[in-house]
């Protein structure tokens, strides 16, 4: 939903304010790219652990707050979930994503209930 929201933003944004080219600049998303083959060879030994620990640490902090909660974590569901969620990103070139206990708990203790207040 939020994706929708965010592309009909930015269609508004270009139909009204095309002249101001900077922030047409900031809102258009990037085209989709496969990524550089010839660094797969370079980059194969550092996206393992990299996977491995931003995986760890996720469901780590999804296990402490589902326990606090009272809520079930499916450890296999997260894997897929965060498998497709950085193979898409990776068509256009974003970060890894993997959850932060510091981000986590400070909007927890601020009543964060959603995903929205981050």
């Amino acid at each position: 939903m939020s994706i929708l929201l965010i592309r009909l933003e930015t269609s508004i944004n270009f139909f009204f304010f095309s002249k101001n080219n900077f922030l047409l600049l900031l809102l258009r998303f990037p085209e989709p790219k496969l990524p550089v083959s010839k660094l797969f060879g370079y980059m194969w030994s550092k996206c393992i652990p990299t996977a491995v620990v931003g995986y760890t640490i996720t469901l780590s902090v999804a296990k402490t707050y589902g326990k606090k909660h009272g809520y079930k974590i499916d450890a296999n569901q997260e894997m897929i979930a965060m498998g497709a969620t950085n193979i898409f990103a990776g068509f256009f070139q974003c970060i890894p994503a993997a959850s932060s206990l510091p981000r986590s708990a400070l909007q927890e203790t601020a009543g964060g209930k959603t995903q929205v207040c981050s």
